[in-house]
């Protein structure tokens, strides 16, 4: 004789040990080897990796990317159409442009005691930037090193796009004429 109650008892079971196998096997899945797609990996959830990452092209990340304590970038870097923040007081930027520059003076003679504007383009620079600016001591014949201890950055600013004013005080006591009409030795920094 059949017996129902057994049968029932044992479908019971299985239809349970079923049902708890795909619960557990959908709810987390290790994989032990490679995963090799040609198409797209869609993680629509978070997703933890604890080793290190290699792409062979470019990583995109959507919104935003933590790291927890060092991000190497090896290689020229951009970041488009981004701000980048250092620090929880930071301030967020844009751009950051660093060189040197031609300046352009308005006069062959430097007064003593007068401040003069030097013009400088720098690709980049638009109105309202940050510019820090210095000068550099000649390396050779382009003014007189003697005299260069008092000339004086004093501020320095965008002046239109592409351009910026870098401000430059004689200290030195005397009018001079050793500068050239172009001076080459102004340096830059800029941050939006």
């Amino acid at each position: 004789m059949i017996d129902l109650k057994k049968i029932a008892k044992s479908l019971t079971l299985s239809v349970l040990t079923l049902l708890l196998s795909v619960t557990v096997l959908y709810a987390a899945s290790t994989i032990g080897a490679n995963i090799v797609t040609t198409g797209t990996l869609a993680v629509t959830d978070i997703s933890t990796l604890s080793g290190a990452v290699t792409t062979g092209a470019g990583l995109t990340v959507g919104t935003s990317l933590t790291v927890g304590t060092t991000l190497d970038v090896t290689g020229a870097t951009t970041l488009d159409d981004s701000t980048l923040t250092l620090g929880t007081n930071g301030t967020a930027h844009s751009k950051f442009i660093s060189g040197n520059c031609a300046g352009s003076r308005p006069s062959a003679t430097f007064a003593a005691s007068s401040t003069e504007e030097w013009i400088c383009t720098v690709t980049g620079a638009a109105n309202d930037d940050k510019v820090f600016a210095s000068l550099d001591a000649p390396s050779s014949g382009t003014i007189d090193t003697a005299g260069f201890a008092g000339i004086i950055v004093t501020g320095a600013r965008a002046t239109t796009s592409g351009a910026i004013g870098v401000r430059v005080y004689n200290g030195t006591g005397a009018a001079s004429t050793t500068f050239s009409t172009n001076y080459t030795n102004v340096n830059y920094w800029i941050a939006d």
